[in-house]
């Protein structure tokens, strides 16, 4: 996964979520592998919950 360079985390992502509205963020730490964001806005309960369903079926 490519890594963002820090002095660029002042530069909101806009984060494309399949089948929702485009989503801004704000870098909060990153790894080799992962990158953490918080949302701009919180995000609505049944959003958080498709996201959760999406990254683990089994839940």
């Amino acid at each position: 996964m490519p890594s963002i360079p820090a002095d660029n985390w002042g530069d909101p992502p806009r984060i494309r979520i399949p089948g929702m509205q485009l989503l801004s963020a704000e870098i909060r730490w990153q790894t080799a592998a992962a990158i953490g964001c918080a949302f701009s806005e919180p995000l609505h309960i049944a959003v958080f919950e498709h996201l959760v369903k999406k990254a683990n079926p089994t839940f």
